[in-house]
């Protein structure tokens, strides 16, 4: 699963989806931002993790800007993984 849109419409996304994915699916996050509640920063992989029932969530992130994109210019990506073969297979 992939998820790329503003993290506001994340709501109850999750859980529409954990009624049709598959038991073994995984997810990654390529939205770029935090969410806060009333006790501080709140990872959007959490948010996406805990309204999957607990399904694993990798994150790809770069310090790229869409105009450097958009010219071709290098461009850097990282993927960060709790589990080691879902970070390489992605």
């Amino acid at each position: 699963l992939i998820f790329v849109l503003p993290h506001q419409f994340l709501g109850k996304l999750g859980s529409k989806i954990r009624e049709v994915m598959a038991p073994d699916a995984i997810a990654i996050s390529l939205i770029k931002a935090v969410h806060f509640d009333d006790k501080g920063i709140v990872l959007i992989s959490d948010m996406i993790r805990e309204s999957l029932g607990g399904t694993d969530v990798s994150v790809l992130m770069g310090a790229n800007l869409a105009k450097e994109v958009a010219q071709g210019a290098f461009c850097e990506t990282t993927i960060g993984y709790r589990r080691e073969e879902n970070g390489r297979l992605l």
